[in-house]
């Protein structure tokens, strides 16, 4: 009975320290797009981040110690207008001198159905700090690599990004479409890269 109950506690220990320690996810910027979609007047305009990077912890089993970090350098903004490139870039927008860096830090990741997950976590854009919630789902998922989709829809005026009068900023409207489609590689990978 003594070598039985030891041996449950040690399976126990075992199990505890297992599902603490999440896998680590190191994202690939070069197989990963982050894109964004917004409306001036009718007209979609679209664009994307060609510089971020990020670490993600995640266990599905163990989602209570996952975690999402994602750090994007909004100074690589390309889009294929021109003239919005240049406007976003200045202190009303954006202001790449003085922000030129986002970051979204997860909070809480939990399960729901259709095999998908619902992340919530804060935004930093512009120096402002939002709530932020999006959806995901893994188009993959292996012991060596993982592809992960998902949506979040922002306020851009909750960063004051632009004016809040939509007349007053160019006729682009408040909600702005981000979809990513992100690709990780463990981190123990990476590092032998």
């Amino acid at each position: 009975m003594k070598k039985l109950l030891t041996l449950i506690a040690a399976i126990s220990l075992f199990s505890s320290a297992h599902a603490a320690n999440p896998k680590n996810w190191d994202i690939l910027p070069s197989h990963s797009k982050i894109e964004f979609f917004a409306k001036q007047g009718e007209t979609e305009i679209s664009g994307s981040f060609k510089k971020f990077s990020g670490l993600i912890s995640f266990d599905a089993k163990n989602l209570v110690s996952s975690k999402i970090v994602v750090d994007i350098d909004v100074t690589s903004l390309d889009t294929s207008f021109q003239n919005a490139a240049e406007l976003l870039s200045q202190k009303e927008w954006f202001d790449f001198a003085k922000y030129p860096k986002a970051k979204f830090t997860s909070q809480t990741i939990v399960a729901i159905p259709e095999n998908k997950y619902r992340c919530s976590g804060t935004l930093k854009i512009k120096g402002k700090e939002v709530p932020a919630t999006f959806d995901f789902a893994f188009e993959k998922y292996s012991s060596d690599e993982a592809r992960a989709l998902g949506t979040l829809i922002i306020k851009r005026t909750d960063f004051d990004i632009g004016n809040k009068d939509e007349k007053l900023a160019e006729g682009v409207k408040d909600d702005v479409l981000i979809k990513f489609n992100v690709t990780a590689i463990p981190y123990d990978l990476k590092v032998g890269i």
